[in-house]
């Protein structure tokens, strides 16, 4: 067990809390968030969707099932428009409304009877539905085609109604359930009536086209008269009772009574041209139920895509986790003390990009550990150096006090003043600090530049160039002092005419301190100064003293932050340039700071 715990320790992730898990998890959540969301909406819309679908089926299925109806009925009407003007329809009834007139007690009429009967009965009986045919004279006199029963009556419509038409068709049902079509016989030649006819028709002739209407969600037809009474459904044993409704204004109702089922059930209607009612009902309850199972479905479908991308996601998180173990990897390693361990890039994706930045960072220690112990050698160097000059201060300054005091007794104050700077400039070589204020710095190079005057007397002009605003900035101790020195031994020395030496300093973008150092001097040519820059830049050089000595510490310091440049031409002389970083506290002065 504990040898496990040292191996997901190692790998640097605990199986509980990886960050693939905690991706995972997280995904999961808002999957599981989304999907309550998207679900519930989903739902909803679904059922609104599918319930105007629905109804949209419902019009569809009921103009279907009024085209099929207007089939029948025009196929009767049809028939009766032929009967009318039938030619021997026609000439016989004018024939026994002629004769009645003449011999009212007369009803035989054999001949003309089996006249109409011949040439009619084909066209009656080439329509299915039709049980008879009956044409009446003006005087009642009956022509049955088909049926042989009794005299019919009329049960709802009289002849007045029919006559009233004046050829238009009245569409009527009688006590036993038959429909029947009512038309005024018109004369051809006057167009006053000769007689008037009824076809008879079965209502299961409309009930089969009501059933043969296909529906996806069991629809049930019902055509209604002007009496709300059921004249044909496509549930048979409906048909003769009254449709559940008081009215035929059905737009501000949804929901009606199907009078098969006694449940509530969506309904649409149509009003055919013969003034009979169309109406087509489903359950409620079974259009839900359709829903429900619609819906079961998608969601079984839904949870299926879930499962699948969830593991989807599990397999991708997996392999794109990879880089990000290995990168912990290589950090747990670096942690442990293998300085050289780095993380191997093979992309461009983030992960690697963080790759990259912990390489640069690590390689940016491993250097800084290397600087900050070349520092530190040189920091030693430097104190054997200065351990070296501290061979019995007290004495030298004794010394030149006693110089001093020589030179004041007896008059010679440039001896005084001589002692004195020498003074100065050994109490700031010996007990020198690591940093300066720019002030300080440039009283030491004062102190210097005094001596030599005595030395050199009016052959070395110093022009100073340093504002105000830089004398409060710390920067490196004896950082200037000794490039001045250079430019005095290596190029105003040996020069026969007079040398300048120019000094200044620049505050650069409220960021740096801007050294620019340069003379008249002999200058140098290209080979010179290439060799002046190798013998300068040469780490294992150990000189502590000129040009060396301020690269070194400049470049240890602030690296290639300090930018030191010399520039030099033979006959014209030199120039040494490079920068520090404001620091207002010497404290400050850390190469991370730069």
């Amino acid at each position: 067990m504990v040898k496990w715990e040292k191996s997901k320790k190692k790998n640097g992730l605990r199986t509980k809390d990886s960050l693939i898990n905690k991706i995972f998890i997280v995904y999961m959540w808002l999957m599981f968030v989304s999907c309550i969301v998207l679900l519930t909406v989903f739902g909803l819309r679904f059922s609104c969707v599918y319930n105007s679908q629905a109804k949209a089926h419902m019009n569809d299925v009921t103009m279907a099932a009024e085209t099929g109806l207007m089939e029948r009925i025009s196929q009767i009407d049809q028939l009766s428009v032929s009967i009318l003007i039938n030619n021997s329809v026609q000439e016989n009834l004018e024939k026994i409304n002629h004769q009645m007139h003449l011999n009212p007690e007369q009803t035989a009429f054999q001949v003309e009877k089996a006249a109409i009967s011949k040439d009619i009965r084909g066209s009656v009986f080439s329509i299915s539905g039709i049980v008879s045919a009956r044409i009446y004279s003006l005087d009642d006199i009956e022509i049955v085609i088909g049926s042989q029963g009794k005299k019919l009556t009329v049960d709802y419509v009289t002849k007045e109604q029919i006559y009233q038409k004046n050829g238009g068709a009245i569409w009527s049902v009688d006590t036993e359930g038959m429909i029947r079509l009512y038309r005024a016989i018109l004369s051809v030649n006057d167009f006053k009536p000769i007689g008037y006819m009824s076809i008879e028709c079965k209502n299961s002739y409309f009930n089969e086209k009501l059933r043969s209407v296909p529906s996806t969600y069991k629809n049930r037809f019902y055509l209604i008269d002007n009496n709300m009474s059921i004249i044909s459904s496509s549930e048979e044993e409906m048909v003769g009772s009254i449709f559940p409704l008081i009215t035929r204004d059905f737009k501000k109702l949804e929901i009606v009574k199907d009078p098969c089922t006694g449940k509530s059930s969506y309904f649409t209607y149509r009003y055919m041209d013969n003034g009979w009612l169309l109406i087509s009902t489903i359950n409620v309850a079974q259009l839900w139920k359709n829903i429900g199972i619609a819906f079961i479905s998608v969601l079984i479908i839904f949870a299926i895509v879930i499962f699948a991308s969830l593991i989807t996601m599990r397999c991708a998180t997996k392999i794109m986790m990879k880089p990000t173990k290995k990168l912990v990897a290589s950090m747990m390693a670096y942690q442990e003390g293998d300085f050289d361990s780095r993380f191997e890039v093979e992309s461009q994706d983030e992960i690697s990009q963080i790759g990259m930045v912990y390489n640069q960072l690590a390689d940016s220690v491993q250097n800084l550990i290397e600087k900050n112990y070349a520092l530190e050698i040189a920091n030693r160097e430097a104190e054997i150096e200065f351990l070296k000059m501290q061979i019995n201060p007290h004495f030298l300054y004794n010394c030149l006090d006693t110089i001093s005091w020589l030179g004041f007794t007896n008059g010679n104050n440039e001896v005084t003043e001589l002692a004195v700077a020498l003074g100065k400039f050994l109490r700031a070589s010996i007990k020198r600090e690591d940093y300066y204020t720019v002030k300080q710095e440039m009283e030491v190079v004062d102190n210097y530049l005094f001596i030599q005057k005595y030395r050199f007397g009016d052959k070395i002009e110093i022009r100073h160039d340093i504002p105000d605003e830089v004398l409060d900035f710390y920067i490196p101790s004896f950082i200037v002092q000794p490039v001045i020195e250079n430019s005095i031994v290596h190029g105003l020395e040996e020069q026969i005419e007079k040398g300048i030496l120019w000094i200044d300093i620049k505050l650069c973008e409220e960021k740096y301190l801007q050294f620019t150092l340069k003379d008249n001097g002999k200058g140098m040519d290209e080979e010179q100064l290439q060799q002046v820059i190798l013998n300068y830049s040469n780490k294992s050089k150990k000189s502590s003293i000129g040009l060396s000595n301020v690269y070194r510490r400049l470049n240890l310091l602030y690296g290639p932050a300090c930018e030191f440049h010399i520039t030099s031409a033979l006959g014209k002389g030199t120039e040494v340039s490079f920068r520090t970083p404001v620091m207002e506290n010497h404290e400050n002065n850390r190469p991370d700071k730069l």
